[in-house]
Order: structure tokens, then C-alpha cells, then sequence
């Protein structure tokens, strides 16, 4: 594996730590500020992971739970709101998605800042990863065979993608890869966790798994060779 991986992979795994911060109302944006400047720079786009806060700073990663059923999504600050008295965030319509409370409008949440040195990371992985290549987020023995494993979703920003991993590790006490996919402009990071035997043993990961991200699916990893 690449010196500048190894880098990457100790400071998500060694330096990453929980905050515990405030309660309120969640809100997400209306389909109408797709494509629009937010305070980042960065154009809202639905389908990532992102929220508005009011003073977090731009770039910090948290990780949001719904307190009415317990479903949790990680997504990164890159805009300023709401504006509404008790709302404390404005959630992308992808993260309210996970969260389950689109049909309601908004829901009670609490949120804890994933702290990580977001410059470091960014920095290190610039370098070019290889095409199609698999990242193991911890240790593992090169010999085991690759089965059967659970694949939670894309990411383009590989820091995000790397912390849902360690988090996802963690929790799970399984293991997790990344799998970095070229594309013409820019690159995919995709999340996948558990190296098991059966199909049915996987399935059982996966439906744990689906309370917080719904289209998680199971995958053999034999179709990447």
C-alpha cells in the first residue's frame, strides 16, 4: 500500500474523536436551492451529505442522530442556516432521507462533531490513488479470501468516506474497504463492510445495516477481480 495511504489511514483511525453538542429541530432544503452557491463555495446538490449550520466551521464533519428512531447519518458543513427559531439544522434531502423524516418536514436531532485534521487528510490524499483499487481500513491478512460483504454507498469526498468507515468498524467489529473508482473528473470512494463466507451471513450485517442506510445491498466481492 502507498506511504501517503498509510498516512491517511493512521490519522483517520488514531486522531478522529466525538463531541457532543446541541438538540433541536433538523430541518432540509427545498428542491429549489439545488444547484445554488452555498457558503462554501460549493453547490447544494441533494444527493450528498451535507448540512447548513449557523456558526459550526465550514468543513466540519458530524454525525446527526434522529432522536424519534434512532437513525443516524455523517454529513460535512459546508453552509450557513437555518434561519427559523429551534431549527439547528438544515439537512441535504439525501441526509434527511436516512434520517427518515421527509414526509414530516423536520425532526428533533442531536449531533456530535466528528473532530479529524481535515487539511492533513485532504493534503495526503491528493496524491492520485490507483483506478479500482480496494483501501482496507485496518489490518487484515492478505491471504483470506474474499466472499461476501455489504456495500453502503459512493462517496466523492474521500475524507468522509474514510471516517463512515472507522465509525462503521468500530460499531460493527467487522471490516471495512474503501474502493476508489476514477472517473473523468474526479473520483468515487466506495464504502464496503464485512468479509463473510455465506450470503446469508452477510444478509444479516445488512439488515442491521439498513435502519441507517437504506439502500445498502449485499455484494460478492469475487465480481471486482
Amino acid at each position: 500500500m502507498p506511504k501517503n495511504v498509510l498516512t491517511i489511514l493512521m490519522i483517520c483511525l488514531i486522531c478522529a474523536s466525538a463531541t457532543a453538542q446541541e438538540v433541536g429541530l433538523a430541518s432540509f432544503y427545498n428542491d429549489y436551492f439545488s444547484g445554488k452557491r452555498t457558503a462554501s463555495g460549493e453547490k447544494y446538490d441533494p444527493n450528498k451529505l451535507t448540512a447548513a449550520h449557523k456558526s459550526l466551521p465550514l468543513g466540519t464533519v458530524i454525525k446527526v442522530t434522529n432522536l424519534e428512531n434512532d437513525r443516524s447519518v455523517i454529513v460535512k458543513i459546508n453552509d450557513r442556516g437555518p434561519y427559523v427559531k429551534n431549527r439547528i439544522l438544515d439537512l441535504s434531502r439525501s441526509a434527511a432521507t436516512q434520517l427518515g423524516y421527509i414526509p414530516n418536514g423536520f425532526a428533533k436531532v442531536t449531533y456530535t462533531i466528528i473532530e479529524s485534521n481535515i487539511v492533513q487528510i485532504q493534503d495526503t490524499f491528493a496524491e492520485a490513488m490507483p483506478d479500482d483499487r480496494f483501501y482496507v481500513v485496518n489490518t487484515v491478512d492478505t491471504a483470506v479470501r474474499m466472499g461476501y460483504g455489504i456495500k453502503l454507498g459512493s462517496f466523492d469526498d474521500p475524507k468522509l468516506a474514510f471516517i463512515i468507515s472507522k465509525e462503521l468498524r468500530n460499531k460493527y467489529n467487522a471490516l471495512a474497504y474503501i474502493q476508489t473508482v476514477k472517473l473523468i473528473k474526479g473520483s468515487l470512494y466506495r464504502i464496503f463492510v464485512g468479509n463473510f463466507a455465506s450470503l446469508e451471513e452477510a444478509e444479516q450485517l445488512r439488515l442491521i445495516l439498513k435502519k441507517n442506510y437504506p439502500d445498502c445491498k449485499v455484494v460478492s466481492y469475487e465480481s471486482f477481480k
